[in-house]
Formats: structure tokens, C-alpha cells, sequence
């Protein structure tokens, strides 16, 4: 059985100061200004709201020639 090549304490080293490098850059990428998270919050809850509203338009304006003669019917019955 071979055994895997051993590291040097400089090899070694190195290797440490870069994970460690790696994890500060992830931590600071994780601690973003509440104030863009809030933003994109903001911007996401907007889109959705104007998309639900658009969907609702679709829908009435597919369903409104239909329940038109109904409605007519109905008020006609009523007076």
C-alpha cells in the first residue's frame, strides 16, 4: 500500500493561512448591511404584490365576458 506524500511545514502552512482566508472572506460575505437585505426584502415583496395583481387582472378580464349575461340575468330577475 502507498502511502500519500507527506506535507512540508511550509506546504502545511500555507495551506492553513489560505482556509483561513477563505473563511474570513465567507464570514464577511455573510454579514451584509441589514439595509440591503431589507431592500431586496422590499423589492421581492413589491414584485410578488404587482405579479399577484397582474394574474387577478388576467382573471377577471378572462372571466368577466362570462358571468356578464349571468349578472344581467340576475339583476333583470331582481327589478
Amino acid at each position: 500500500m502507498s502511502r500519500p506524500p507527506l506535507r512540508t511545514s511550509a506546504e502545511s502552512q500555507e495551506l492553513v493561512n489560505e482556509m483561513r482566508s477563505l473563511a474570513r472572506a465567507s464570514e464577511q460575505a455573510a454579514h451584509r448591511p441589514a439595509s440591503q437585505s431589507d431592500e431586496r426584502l422590499a423589492c421581492l415583496r413589491i414584485t410578488t404584490g404587482l405579479m399577484l395583481l397582474l394574474v387577478a387582472v388576467l382573471f377577471l378580464t378572462s372571466a368577466l365576458p362570462d358571468l356578464m349575461p349571468r349578472l344581467n340575468q340576475v339583476m333583470a330577475a331582481g327589478l
